[in-house]
């Protein structure tokens, strides 16, 4: 099986560092913004509002499109295209929890790292590097 899926992700920022959750793959750790698939008939908004509150117990309001991007990823029997469009998100207080995770993601931790740490992190396949240059 072989589909083409829409997600969403949230650039979450606190005082100039960035919000990467780790997760454990087959491949190893890498880390992801936080987000997650579109359900039917939601805003890419939406998504990435709901998707960081069940990953991160986070509440966040998604605001402008910065980037989006597309990969290719192999689960659950199948080959997916993913094409992920990226929000900046305001800044939250409170709080990152892993643990509550609803979807048992294979979330293990997070950072908050300023953009130089984020680039030198091993990222997930797809999420590119300039998401963490310049000011947004």
């Amino acid at each position: 099986m072989s589909d083409v899926r829409a997600a969403a992700r949230g650039l979450v920022e606190r005082d100039g560092r960035y919000l990467l959750l780790e997760a454990e793959f087959d491949v190893g750790t890498r880390y992801v913004l936080p987000g997650g698939g579109v359900d039917f008939g939601e805003a890419h908004a939406e998504t990435v509002e709901r998707e960081v509150r069940e990953e991160t117990g986070l509440d966040v309001e998604a605001g402008e499109v910065v980037d989006a991007y597309t990969f290719t990823v192999e689960y659950g029997g199948g080959a997916h295209h993913v094409c992920s469009v990226v929000l900046a998100c305001e800044a939250p207080t409170g709080e990152v929890d892993v643990t509550g995770n609803v979807d048992d993601e294979p979330l293990v931790g997070h950072v908050w790292a300023t953009p130089a740490e984020a680039r030198d992190l091993p990222l997930a396949d797809g999420l590119p590097e300039s998401l963490f240059d310049g000011e947004r």
